[in-house]
C-alpha cells in the first residue's frame, strides 16, 4: 500500500496522490485511499461542476494571510472528526486580523 495524501493549492482546490506537487499543501494523508477520499469529500466545499473539491473558505479570501487561516480552520475541524487511519494536516502560524489588514491595504494600489 502506498501512502496518498490529499492536499490543496492557494486557490482551495484539492486533488489527491501519492506525490505532493511544489506550492501544495498536505491536507491530510492515508494509507487507506478510499477512505481518505471518502472523508474529503464529505468534509469540503463542492464547485458547481459538481467534480472540483474546495477548502471551505479559502477561494474567497482576499490575500494569503486570510487563505492560511481559512485553512487553518478547516484542518482544525478535520482533526476533530478523523479516525485513526488518517492523518490530518496541521498549520503552524495563523495570522492576526491586524496582520491580514495591513496585507490587505498593501496590495490595494497593486492591480
Amino acid at each position: 500500500m502506498k501512502l496518498v495524501h490529499a492536499y490543496c493549492f492557494q486557490t482551495g482546490v484539492i486533488e489527491f496522490g501519492t506525490e505532493v506537487p511544489a506550492g501544495a499543501i498536505v491536507v491530510a494523508a492515508s494509507y487507506m485511499e478510499k477512505r481518505l477520499k471518502n472523508f474529503i469529500e464529505v468534509n469540503a466545499r463542492h464547485s458547481y461542476d459538481g467534480k472540483t473539491l474546495l477548502v471551505p473558505g479559502v477561494p474567497e479570501q482576499a490575500n494569503e494571510y486570510r487563505k492560511v487561516n481559512a485553512l487553518g480552520d478547516w484542518l482544525d475541524l478535520l482533526e476533530g472528526k478523523a479516525c485513526d487511519l488518517i492523518d490530518v494536516g496541521f498549520i503552524k502560524q495563523r495570522f492576526t486580523e491586524q496582520e491580514c489588514l495591513q496585507l490587505d491595504d498593501s496590495t490595494d494600489g497593486a492591480a
